[in-house]
């Protein structure tokens, strides 16, 4: 019976570092890739979502999917998302009328297993818009997506 009220504590104490440690970024958010949606053109037949995550189940070369990121104010911003097999993803951001953009390096996860990527800072202007895009191989998978808003 002490073992486990002393297990209970642990897990008790070790979700409040948790909470607090979240609690003090409230800049960041993260969220599921299943919020996104594939490119216009983009055979959107070809994802099916296992446990909320985006996977490519169509032979023939890479799909393009896409997350929008609602942000609350402009500056610099960084993104990292996680994926498996095959995933190569840049982020970009538009001007408030989607007439110019400037995009981040490119990574590409080719691990089986997700694994993480974090793309170098971009300049979201004024009214700008925020986004994550992915060519995703078949069998590919896009996991979360993390950024500062």
């Amino acid at each position: 019976m002490k073992t486990l009220i002393k297990k209970s504590l642990l897990v008790i104490a070790a979700v409040g570092v948790l909470s607090m440690a979240a609690a003090s970024d409230v800049s960041a958010r993260s969220f599921g890739a299943a919020l996104g949606e594939p490119v216009p053109g983009s055979d959107t037949s070809c994802f099916n979502s296992l446990s909320g995550i985006p996977v490519n189940v169509c032979g023939g070369g890479a799909r393009l999917f896409e997350v929008q990121l609602p942000t609350d104010n402009s500056g610099s911003k960084t993104v990292s998302f996680t994926a498996a097999s095959g995933v190569s993803c840049t982020a970009f951001a538009t001007n408030s009328v989607n007439s110019a953009f400037v995009g981040s390096n490119t990574i590409l996860i080719t691990s089986g297993t997700l694994s993480s990527g974090t793309l170098s800072a971009i300049p979201l202007p004024a009214g700008g818009k925020l986004w994550l895009q992915c060519n995703i191989n078949s069998g590919g998978a896009l996991g979360t997506v993390n950024y500062n808003q």
